[in-house]
């Protein structure tokens, strides 16, 4: 018995409701360490009802269950929590508390705290199961539209195969990592889906715009100087300079700072104010050389 519970002591890093057992362990040493066998015998009225409570209350409740399947259903419950802990902000319901009470419970192995808390790991992980396929499926929908904004561009047809496929590879790396099955974080696909619409499309459209100006623009001027003892022009030259051709860059519209003060639109002169001042903000982009993208809804 005292090797049974020793056992049992040496998973407490992994079942925290085992340390009930460290007082009985402590009680069978004691008893195991007598010297005189004869005190087992003739004294057995001094320790026999404590004996038997500790086994009976402790070892013989948790012996069965840690060689049960209810074991096991308490090792999936855990491991749903801690596998699951970044996905529980964004389902709804109880489900998570119940298998948190079960965690904290320092007896789990009695009554039908395993049944309770099974139901409500089913739940819970067809919940975020369902939670990660509608994201998913977000994030289906930005990517087609995105890929669809790019290659219905005049500019996208001017490039060759190469650069087209240079254009697409980040948005479809991502895609590929987000169709993976053990990708399974809300949050990550939620950034991912906010990367893909506001950087990487603007990013990719500066790409395509570097990818079709031309590298160089060679010019070139010619000068004569007259030397003496020389014929006039005979040192005339031509020198060439390179101008490189800015190109144009995108930007997203609500990437553009619009200087206003107001925090509320309130009046019709508000409107005017602010639409003004969208205005200048705006053509100043375009004077500095800006393609303003405008951000669509999905």
């Amino acid at each position: 018995m005292y090797t049974k519970v020793k056992g049992f002591l040496n998973q407490t890093h992994e079942y925290h409701f085992l340390n009930s057992l460290h007082p009985f362990a402590e009680f069978l040493e004691t008893l195991k360490n007598r010297k005189d066998s004869n005190y087992y015998f003739f004294n057995i009225g001094e320790f026999e009802n404590q004996l038997l409570d500790y086994k009976e209350d402790l070892l013989d409740s948790i012996q069965p269950f840690m060689n049960s399947e209810q074991k096991n259903i308490y090792d999936d419950i855990k491991s749903v929590i801690q596998g699951n802990k970044a996905n529980l902000t964004f389902v709804e319901g109880d489900e998570f508390k119940t298998l948190e009470a079960l965690m904290d419970s320092e007896t789990p192995y009695r009554g039908n705290q395993i049944r309770d808390a099974k139901s409500a790991k089913d739940q819970l992980t067809n919940k975020i199961l369902q939670a990660i396929d509608d994201e998913k499926a977000k994030f289906a929908k930005v990517y087609e539209s995105v890929i669809d904004a790019i290659q219905s561009r005049a500019d996208f047809d001017k490039l060759t195969e190469l650069q087209q496929a240079e254009v697409l590879q980040p948005f479809n790396a991502i895609k590929r990592q987000v169709e993976d099955r053990s990708y399974r974080y809300i949050a990550v696909i939620r950034s991912d889906i906010q990367y893909i619409e506001n950087q990487l499309y603007e990013k990719q459209l500066n790409l395509m715009s570097k990818l079709l100006t031309p590298k160089t623009k060679p010019t070139s001027t010619s000068s004569t100087a007259t030397n003496v003892g020389a014929k006039a022009g005979s040192d005339s030259q031509t020198r060439f300079t390179v101008e490189e051709p800015q190109p144009k860059r995108y930007i997203m519209n609500n990437h553009i700072h619009v200087s206003y003060q107001k925090n509320d639109l309130t009046s019709e002169s508000d409107v005017d104010e602010y639409i003004q001042a969208l205005r200048d903000a705006y053509l100043k982009k375009i004077k500095d050389n800006h393609i303003i993208t405008l951000k669509k809804s999905h």
